[in-house]
């Protein structure tokens, strides 16, 4: 069991050290090797098969090497800003849609108080005391441009 266990060890381990040579020979074509190449020829070594083996799960989608890649920090740090600004975008137009909901409803309050006191009618008021009276002229009228600057203000 030991010798097995020796003989796995020493094929794995010379396996991580092998390089991988190339190199053009006198004909013109192109070997690949992991023994070194005739000394009159000029080889160009290629990475270990420990480099390619820890490079090919970090290089990226667009061929960059692992030194051009960001960090994890770095890409938490963008996804956390993009986080955050969707949310905030999510959060304005809520904002947005309940102002532009409060005034559409103010403007058919308007609206509608409006179409009251230009209809004619005789209408009662409340004063502080909790007294009913009639509505004056005078009144009318300074309800009436009132309800008018409502609605210029609330309905656009």
């Amino acid at each position: 069991m030991k010798i097995c266990f020796l003989v796995v060890l020493l094929i794995t381990s010379t396996n991580s050290i092998a390089e991988l040579n190339k190199w053009v020979d006198s004909k013109g074509r192109i070997h690949y090797s992991d023994t070194p190449p005739p000394p009159d020829v000029s080889a160009t070594k290629l990475k270990t098969s420990s480099e390619i083996k820890d490079t090919s799960n970090s290089i990226n989608a667009d061929g960059s090497s692992p030194s051009e890649l960001e960090s994890i920090a770095e890409r938490e740090a963008k996804l956390k800003k993009s986080q955050l600004e969707k949310k905030s975008a999510a959060e304005k137009i809520t904002k947005d849609k309940a102002y532009n909901d409060a005034l559409s409803a103010n403007c058919e309050r308007a609206k509608a108080n409006l179409r009251v006191l230009e209809e004619g009618l005789r209408l009662v008021e409340v004063d502080s005391n909790g007294e009913q009276t009639f509505m004056s002229d005078e009144s009318r009228k300074r309800k009436l441009s009132e309800n008018q600057a409502d609605i210029n203000k609330y309905c656009k």
